[in-house]
């Protein structure tokens, strides 16, 4: 996605040309022609970037569950988040929800900085 697009700052996350054709069938926008200033739009390209995270995770879940019950008791499933709203808003993780779900049994905060 290109960087001088006011979107890019935003979040850099999930245009590529597969979520943008699915989201499109789904809801007859293209996520590269929209933006904040366009706050319904916006939100539901957000909450379809969310349900695509929390999906995988869903899924991923599942496939540890299965591990377990075949012999692997001791595996453990986490994710390394942003912390703060931003994760949420700016990532897609809501890892609260996956949290409160019992999806993750637990999460390592990412705490990145851009000083040297």
């Amino acid at each position: 996605f290109p960087p001088d697009r006011y979107s890019y700052v935003l979040t850099t996350w999930g245009y590529s040309p597969t979520a943008r054709r699915m989201f499109q069938e789904a809801t007859g926008m293209d996520p590269a022609s929209i933006g904040p200033d366009q706050p319904e739009a916006w939100y539901a390209w957000n909450g379809f970037k969310e349900y695509q995270v929390t999906s995988f995770v869903q899924e991923a879940r599942a496939l540890v569950e299965a591990k377990k019950k075949a012999g692997r008791p001791d595996l453990r499933m986490s994710a390394a988040i942003f912390p703060g709203v931003k994760g949420q808003l700016t990532k897609h993780q809501n890892w609260g929800n996956w949290m409160r779900e019992g999806w993750l049994d637990f999460v390592t905060p990412m705490n990145l900085t851009g000083s040297v």
